[in-house]
């Protein structure tokens, strides 16, 4: 009996972390596996009172969540689309709250090196308090901060962190690369200009920007 009951309250638990948005079910891959990794209190850092990012206890976990995070080389995915699979699948797999990290490019860096991207994106999660990067697309473990932005710049320049898209329009002229760190459910660069100027604040998944993402890893000449 006191096994049925252990049963019932995981199940329990299970049902109501997803509850609140059917989309978390619904987009869910079977072989994906269920985590229940230990974690711990998540530092004053984060002050967004409806988002409060999972603090993993162990690195080992943080590289199990990594090693069954999806990608398809051969398709057309977009960054910004990897990342948001990416999340929900960290969602699915342990109900975590992981954020995301978007490093723009300057202009000035990019006159200077002839650059051509705009943006990168890809989840990160607190490790014992460390933001550490899931991007296996570039990497075959979590990595911190400043060697996810090193693997991308040239001279590797210590990135301005800003907490406002406008201050990342204002910044855009005197640095080469500017961060912006915010919550899973931001799809792209527009999302988070939106919140910023306009106050659209997301909170949950949204329908067409997960199909997106599943969509990130179908190969090219399937489109």
């Amino acid at each position: 009996m006191k096994q049925l009951h252990i049963v019932f309250f995981a199940l329990l638990f299970s049902f109501n972390a997803f509850a609140e948005n059917p989309i978390i079910l619904r987009y869910r891959d079977p072989k994906l596996p269920d985590f229940q990794f230990p974690t711990l209190p998540t530092d004053t850092r984060y002050t967004d009172p409806a988002f409060v990012p999972t603090n993993l206890a162990s690195m080992d976990d943080a590289k199990k969540l990594m090693e069954e995070l999806r990608f398809n080389s051969k398709s057309r995915a977009e960054c910004f689309q990897r990342a948001h699979l990416w999340a929900l699948e960290m969602r699915q797999m342990m109900n975590a709250q992981t954020q995301k990290v978007f490093l723009f490019f300057s202009d000035r860096y990019t006159r200077r090196t002839g650059f051509d991207w705009w943006f990168h994106v890809a989840p990160f999660i607190l490790v014992n308090g460390v933001e550490m990067v899931l991007d296996p697309f570039f990497f075959d473990r979590p990595v911190d901060m400043r060697t996810w932005t090193d693997r991308f710049m040239d001279g590797d320049p210590e990135c301005l962190v800003v907490q406002s898209y406008q201050e990342y329009e204002a910044q855009n002229k005197k640095v080469d690369c500017i961060l912006r760190k915010i919550p899973m459910y931001y799809y792209g660069p527009l999302s988070v200009e939106a919140r910023d100027k306009e106050n659209k604040v997301i909170s949950d998944w949204m329908d067409d920007e997960v199909i997106g993402a599943h969509r990130s890893l179908v190969p090219w000449w399937k489109f």
